[in-house]
């Protein structure tokens, strides 16, 4: 498992039915703790032009998305990992501040989403919308996908949302 391999002094828990959750893990430096994911996507605004097109224009619910009766597909890693360049996530306080592909090469600087990463679930699907004709971009899952591509995976499981309508928040 790509978890006990990258993250050995790695503690879980597990309530009832739920998916194994990170504690904390021991690094030199300390420990790190799980993070507590946002509900809410509310990013337009303060994404970096290199993003425009790409994140979506309009603030989303996590929780509404997650709600969704989607059917489940195999998609091709190949065709998302390009998203893995792009400056998806936080660091030092600041958004858009590095790509996961960053991540990856250096997970000791970049420890928090490294260790998103190697907890990722691979068995939940990700959720992608068609920001450009022939172009999907995912909603929910960059870690999800980071994990799949380093760990060789051909496919990913991916839900495609055709109409982001439910999931908008109307201001």
């Amino acid at each position: 498992m790509i978890v006990s391999r990258l993250l050995p002094s790695a503690r879980f828990i597990v309530r009832g039915n739920e998916m194994p959750r990170i504690l904390a893990v021991d690094y030199a430096a300390g420990v790190l703790q799980s993070p507590k994911p946002s509900q809410v996507g509310r990013f337009a605004l303060k994404a970096p032009p290199e993003l425009a097109g790409i994140i979506l224009s309009f603030d989303w619910d996590r929780t509404r998305l997650h709600a969704l009766d989607l059917p489940v597909e195999e998609l091709a890693v190949v065709e998302l990992n390009w998203q893995l360049d792009l400056r998806w996530w936080k660091f030092d306080g600041c958004h858009f501040a590095v790509t996961p592909n960053e991540v990856r090469v250096d997970p000791v600087r970049y420890q928090h989403q490294w260790l998103r990463t190697v907890t990722a679930d691979l068995a939940y699907p990700i959720h992608v919308t068609e920001t450009a004709p022939g172009r999907w971009t995912i909603l929910d899952g960059v870690h999800r996908l980071l994990k799949a591509d380093a760990a060789g995976e051909q496919t990913i499981r991916a839900m495609r949302v055709r109409d982001l309508d439910p999931i908008r928040i109307v201001q």
